[in-house]
């Protein structure tokens, strides 16, 4: 992965439609995962070193009312490697429901490959919160649909409400072990970056073949990651929904398969962060705005009018001088001239120098899905 030009390894978003008190239940289910890495979860506010190389800063944000509003948890880790920073955002609004984000930003040190993985945490979130996305409920695991379940599945599959993509896998005529370890490990994978759904017997891979068309079809075995915005009504919508035939899944040689989870775990690493969460704004952050300001005004600072004068009074004339008659007392004061001179210009250029003074829809064919096509 190349990170040189943007840092951001991985993000994933999720909604939470109801909860008496998201900002427990994040730091609840955040403590387990930091003391398993570091053997103690500190979570009050402020800074916290977990080890030498790692910076647990935690903030929080509230209303008016003195209510709890927002909370951020925010993990640095100084690898030899690369700076690893891990943050989990949090934000509750008045209908109990929430957003979450955890985010993983890697800034490397230098052009050593990096393979950043998902950070944990996500699964236990998504295990404990029951996020959604639209109609789709998130789950660790594929949910079972039978036939009569399939139309419930296409609801999902059209809504326009859907961010997510949808993997919709269907069980092969025959058990494969090597076919049921990939699933599994592939489900695990995507949790919480798509809606998972598994046709678990022939007569509902049919009945999922009926409402949706040949074209958008999922046979036995295969694995069809479906992006927002279907139109089973358009043939040619079908090629967007990327899929994997069962001889790719059931080959020991063939790892394609890996190729799920990267799919929407980059799909939902790309996607645009709510304005509720991109607006958040903590204590701390404005502190550092500040501070940046400062720094910048001090980097523009120039030359006085006083500093102007001083230089232009301790020029030397041009030529031979009589002795003012107070002998080596005004030589001494011409040097300490000289020497403030220097140390006003040394501070300005610092500032000039940035250095400081000191030396550190679900498309419109949804409705038509049932065989009227809409072009």
């Amino acid at each position: 992965m190349n990170l040189s030009s943007n840092p951001l390894a991985h993000r994933t978003i999720l909604t939470v439609p109801h909860s008496e008190n998201p900002f427990r239940d994040v730091r609840r289910i955040s403590s387990p995962w930091l003391t398993r890495k570091f053997g103690s979860a500190p979570l009050t506010s402020g800074h916290h070193h977990l080890d030498q190389m790692s910076v647990l800063t935690n903030h929080a944000a509230y209303l008016a009312d003195g209510e709890e509003h927002a909370i951020r948890l925010q993990l640095r880790e100084d690898k030899p490697e690369a700076t690893w920073r891990t943050t989990i955002t949090a934000v509750a609004f008045e209908d109990s429901s929430a957003l979450l984000s955890v985010s993983l930003e890697v800034f490397s040190d230098d052009d050593t490959p990096l393979t950043p993985v998902r950070p944990g945490l996500v699964r236990d979130l998504v295990q404990d919160l029951k996020p959604i996305d639209g109609p789709a409920p998130l789950t660790l695991d594929a949910q079972s649909v039978s036939a009569e379940g399939v139309d419930a599945l296409i609801d999902v599959l059209c809504d326009p409400a859907r961010h997510m993509p949808v993997i919709v896998a269907a069980r092969p005529l025959r058990p494969d072990p090597l076919w049921s370890e990939r699933m599994a490990k592939a489900m695990r994978d995507c949790a919480g970056a798509a809606a998972l759904y598994l046709l678990v017997d022939t007569e509902a891979v049919d009945a999922f073949r009926a409402a949706i068309g040949e074209y958008h079809r999922v046979a036995p075995g295969a694995v069809r990651t479906f992006l927002t915005e279907v139109d089973p009504a358009w043939p040619k919508d079908a090629p967007r929904h990327r899929f994997l035939t069962v001889a790719h899944m059931s080959d020991s040689q063939d790892h394609a398969w890996r190729g799920l989870a990267r799919t929407v775990q980059r799909l939902s690493t790309e996607a645009p962060l709510p304005d509720a969460l991109r607006t958040l704004a903590f204590p701390d952050d404005a502190s550092r705005r500040h501070r940046q300001e400062r720094q910048v005004a001090l980097a523009t600072v120039r030359p006085s009018d006083e500093l102007a004068v001083m230089q232009q009074g301790r020029r030397r004339p041009q030529g031979p001088t009589r002795p003012s008659g107070r002998g080596a007392e005004g030589g001494g004061t011409d040097r300490r001239a000289v020497d403030t001179d220097r140390g006003l210009a040394g501070r300005a250029a610092s500032r000039r120098n940035g250095t400081g003074g000191r030396g550190h829809g679900g498309g419109p064919a949804c409705s038509g899905r049932r065989g009227a096509s809409a072009r």
